[in-house]
């Protein structure tokens, strides 16, 4: 497999998802990149901590709990992003 270059000027975001299994990381050019990859894993797994019709974040949407994610996981998983100033 061929590997591939890419030439990337000014700003990098650097996503990090920290469970209990580790850490996921991927590379954005852009901050909103950045969250809509975090909003995915959010629409992926809040049922896995929302079982509960009773629970405070039922029917909440995946964007408000993408805000709150720590509480909603029990302070079990969190989302940061890094941002990379490249070398002009």
């Amino acid at each position: 497999m061929a590997e591939k270059v890419f030439t990337v000027r000014g700003t990098l975001y650097l996503a990090k998802y920290s469970h209990k299994h580790g850490d996921d990381f991927s590379i954005h050019t852009t901050f909103e990149g950045a969250q809509g990859w975090f909003l995915n894993i959010v629409s992926d797994f809040m049922s896995d901590f929302v079982v509960d019709e009773d629970d405070y974040w039922h029917g909440k949407s995946p964007e408000e709990m993408l805000q709150h994610w720590d509480d909603v996981t029990g302070g079990l998983e969190y989302f940061d992003i890094i941002e990379l100033e490249l070398k002009k």
